[in-house]
């Protein structure tokens, strides 16, 4: 097997003597002058704060409560879980003595989250608005869908904060938000790099600590091919590193819904006709064999997926209604780009064809290809 460049997970101490910039969540320590507009991430569209007020937060009084259709949705009961402990984590030991200038801020013991539809669908449209008011003790998040209410929770969670005295505060902040642009992608390439799953995992987390909610999945390209088809299951048995660095049926179901959790919809990305080749080979006759210059004589090496034969769109039709079932999303990325024509203009069959079909333009037989896997995958 080839040999597999998979990515290690660092530690944290690791990564802190690292020069990596990381998007992340935090728990911000207190300063000489505390503005909550600094440590919202992205900044909310509409934020109104009042900086002479603190609640302070207990992490045995404190509790989330949902309210309304949505309110008792596992996907809402799993965020609660997922913030009280970033909320309350043990990142700070008292490095000072409270010396009692905050005793007197007013407790805040719950967070009502109120969700008004019980849909969980989500789509590229899906309502992401939400209005938080944290200027009272029982503080009240309102959003019409479960997804609007992770946003929501996610600055609820940057709001808070621990002094140099390892207590907890609350900003006092009346938020109200909606994302500016409905598509906030991040791609990770799972195929020149195979990433295990619980790495997988930490992007997705730190995704929604940033309100991103598309990961463009580029699951397989030329390097290798990961993913486990049920259908066709030499493809990854032949063209993954190996057969440990493969993401299986339960891994792909596993990691949509750990996904969909945080509000982030999973779309993936099968480029062809190029970025194939010897990752495709499991199926016969699909990727297009080489010849060497001028002769006709096999090179040994394959090149984009083969346009000219009809069992090359048989394929295609089984291998796409398989990731229709899947993937759930509505949208799914066919590649299309940086097709390399020479192993075309190698082949004497590929050759012969477009003389038989009047084409002398290379382009033009890569356009025919991608006509009819759109009109595949548009059925």
């Amino acid at each position: 097997s080839r040999t597999s460049p998979r990515t290690r997970l660092f530690s944290f101490d690791e990564m802190k003597s690292r020069p990596l910039f990381v998007l992340v969540s935090f728990i911000i320590t207190a300063v000489t002058s505390y503005n909550p507009r600094d440590y919202l991430w992205p900044l909310p569209q509409q934020v109104i704060c009042d900086q002479t007020v603190l609640f302070s937060i207990e992490e045995a009084n404190f509790q989330f409560k949902g309210n309304g259709p949505g309110g008792e949705l596992r996907t809402l009961t799993l965020a609660f879980e997922r913030y009280r402990k970033i909320l309350f984590p043990p990142l700070l030991k008292a490095k000072v003595a409270n010396d009692g200038s905050r005793l007197g801020a007013s407790e805040l013991t719950v967070l009502e989250v109120t969700v008004t539809s019980a849909d969980e669908s989500l789509q590229l449209e899906t309502d992401e608005s939400y209005r938080l008011d944290t200027s009272r003790y029982s503080a009240q998040l309102t959003a019409a869908t479960v997804y609007g209410a992770l946003r929501g929770i996610e600055t609820f969670s940057q709001l808070a904060h621990q002094d140099d005295t390892g207590a907890y505060y609350v900003a006092s902040c009346i938020i109200s938000d909606k994302p500016r642009f409905h598509h906030r992608s991040i791609l990770v390439d799972t195929s020149r790099h195979f990433v295990p799953i619980n790495v997988l995992h930490q992007h997705l987390d730190t995704m929604a600590y940033n309100k991103f909610n598309v990961f463009h999945w580029h699951i397989v390209d030329q390097p290798a091919f990961p993913y486990q088809s049920y259908t066709f299951p030499d493809l990854s048995g032949k063209g993954a590193y190996d057969r440990v660095d493969v993401y299986s049926q339960s891994d792909v179901a596993a990691l949509i819904e750990y996904a969909r959790n945080r509000g982030i919809r999973v779309v993936p990305e099968f480029d062809t006709p190029g970025h194939t080749a010897e990752a495709w080979i499991g199926v016969p006759n699909l990727v297009t064999p080489c010849y060497k210059p001028n002769t006709t004589e096999l090179s040994g090496k394959y090149g984009p997926i083969n346009p000219i034969l009809e069992s090359t769109y048989t394929f295609l039709e089984s291998f796409y209604k398989e990731l229709s079932q899947v993937f759930p999303d509505q949208y799914i990325h066919l590649g299309g780009d940086e097709v390399s024509f020479d192993c075309w203009k190698s082949n004497p069959n590929i050759q012969k064809w477009m003389a038989a079909h009047n084409l002398t333009d290379y382009a033009k037989l890569e356009e025919y290809y991608e006509q009819r896997l759109i009109d595949i995958v548009g059925k």
